[in-house]
């Protein structure tokens, strides 16, 4: 069924998605993947709230997997919640210093934020840990 409700995400139909989920979560309440694909349909919808409460369920069920945390800055920076975020990507990246798409996040946040130093020393970190197409 998480296949099924994943199905529905990558279709497009994000309503379906977060139903399906939901009922994934009513047989499996301790599964991270679950969560945070519930939190990229509550993305979709710009439920910033909803997709914020998933992603950070899914954070402490799977500490390990850099997506959620990632999910969750990005929402927190859509509810106006930067503080929140910058918070998210520095324990990430004390978690993870290599994850580059972190580092590439970051950096644009704080040139939205207009503090371009704090920009370019993310794309430097990010440029001198040898990044691959991957």
């Amino acid at each position: 069924m998480i296949g099924q409700a994943y199905e529905l995400l990558m279709e497009g139909n994000f309503e379906d998605a977060v139903k399906t989920f939901s009922i994934c979560l009513s047989l499996e309440p301790q599964e991270a993947r679950i969560y945070h694909g519930r939190g990229m349909a509550y993305f979709q919808l710009k439920k910033w709230k909803s997709a914020i409460a998933d992603f950070e369920k899914a954070r402490q069920l799977d500490y390990e997997e850099p997506s959620s945390w990632m999910g969750l800055a990005v929402s927190l920076v859509m509810d106006s919640k930067i503080y929140e975020a910058i918070d998210v990507y520095e324990k990430l990246l004390a978690h993870k210093p290599r994850f580059i798409r972190a580092r590439i996040q970051f950096a644009l946040l704080y040139y939205r934020l207009g503090i371009i130093s704090k920009g370019n020393h993310q794309l430097n970190i990010a440029l001198d840990s040898g990044p691959t197409f991957e």
